[in-house]
């Protein structure tokens, strides 16, 4: 009994390996510094620094109350949609995806709104360069996402 234990337990293992290998070889991130923009199965690489650079300032508030200050210079997430050839078409919303699938969906009208949503450069733990949206007006920080790589446009 409790090698067959054991062997289901080593085959569960193998088959996760496997799965998991075939999910990551079948992942498109985005280089560092650019991310994917995606809106009806079609995709853009984009440099979201080229769009037009704005103050971002504001205050963060987390779940515990904690208020932050923010004064830093980034590009409005409107400005960076800009940048791709879906800017013109309409959409009601956008998922934002970090690099662990983490995301967070602002509105069309929030991303309009010139002083709501932003992304801006930050440096991760490891030293490199990330990007990381910021969203005003919350009273938790959940949609605060660090290594920004993935925007989803939603008709």
């Amino acid at each position: 009994m409790k090698r067959k234990s054991i062997a289901v337990v080593i085959l569960l293992l193998i088959l996760t390996g496997i799965v998991s290998f075939l999910y990551l070889r079948s992942r498109k991130d985005a280089p560092k510094g650019s991310l994917t923009v995606t809106c009806d199965g079609r995709t853009e690489l984009v440099d979201p620094f080229r769009a037009p650079p704005v103050s971002v300032r504001g205050t963060t508030v987390n779940s515990k109350g904690q208020k932050k200050d923010i004064d830093e210079t980034g590009v409005s997430l409107s400005g960076v949609i800009a940048l791709t050839g879906f800017g013109k078409e309409p959409y009601t919303s956008a998922r934002v995806v970090s690099s662990d699938e983490y995301a967070a969906d602002v509105t069309a009208d929030e991303i309009s709104d010139p002083q709501k949503v932003f992304l801006v450069r930050s440096e991760s733990k490891d030293g490199s360069g990330e990007i990381r949206l910021i969203v005003f007006g919350d009273e938790n920080s959940k949609r605060q996402i660090k290594d920004v790589t993935r925007i989803e446009l939603q008709k």
